[in-house]
């Protein structure tokens, strides 16, 4: 039996994750989360197999965390679902330690197929985005500029992008207002760009923000 926890903050999402596995007979729902410090607790208390979870789960480093899981719980596989905004995470995603990725748009099918093949050991991507990622290697696409920030400079730069204020990210982080502002810094050094706007529409122009 494939122990399930289903990660999201929106608790239509979670019902509708929840009603896709719930016919299936080798799956069950050990438990469900709204926050990233749910899902760390959850996983500390609750014996889970596969967690699936969503790339805009609040309060959550996504990669720092995914990165964190794999690390202090080796037998939990990370799949991540993306229901919202496009697939400019995904390769970064996959760095961080994740077990499977599923873009916007996938089948209710594939996402059963995508839990059974993680929770087998293997791995899983999209097909549409396993096409696109073997395209940018087979033609040689050159990478952008923010594939080389950190992890998580990538995350202050996707938040800055949707026009947060920088006191509310650091709030939203657990960091002082001082250390956002120096990966704020470190962003506009790295990218050549002048300002926030600047990273505003650098974000909108990559499609880093929704």
């Amino acid at each position: 039996m494939i122990r399930l926890l289903v990660a999201d903050d929106s608790p239509v999402v979670r019902e509708g994750l929840k009603g896709i596995v719930a016919g299936c007979p080798d799956m069950t729902i050990v438990g469900e989360a709204a926050t990233s410090e749910a899902v760390l607790e959850a996983v500390r208390s609750t014996e889970v197999d596969v967690l699936l979870m969503d790339v805009c789960v609040p309060g959550s480093a996504l990669f720092e965390m995914t990165r964190q899981l794999s690390n202090r719980w080796p037998g939990l596989r990370v799949l991540i679902v993306n229901v919202h905004s496009e697939d400019q995470h995904a390769l970064r995603v996959r760095r961080s330690g994740a077990a499977g990725y599923l873009a916007r748009g996938h089948p209710p099918s594939e996402l059963v197929e995508a839990i059974r093949k993680v929770a087998r050991g293997a791995r899983h991507v999209s097909h549409v985005l396993a096409e696109e990622l073997l395209w940018d290697v087979t033609t040689g696409a050159e990478r952008p500029v923010h594939e080389e920030l950190s992890n998580r400079e990538y995350q202050v730069l996707c938040l800055l992008g949707t026009g947060i204020p920088l006191n509310r990210i650091a709030t939203d982080l657990g960091l002082s207002p001082k250390t956002i502002s120096t990966y704020r810094g470190r962003i506009l050094e790295k990218l050549k760009l002048n300002n926030s706007a600047a990273i505003i529409r650098y974000a909108i122009e990559h499609r880093l923000v929704t």
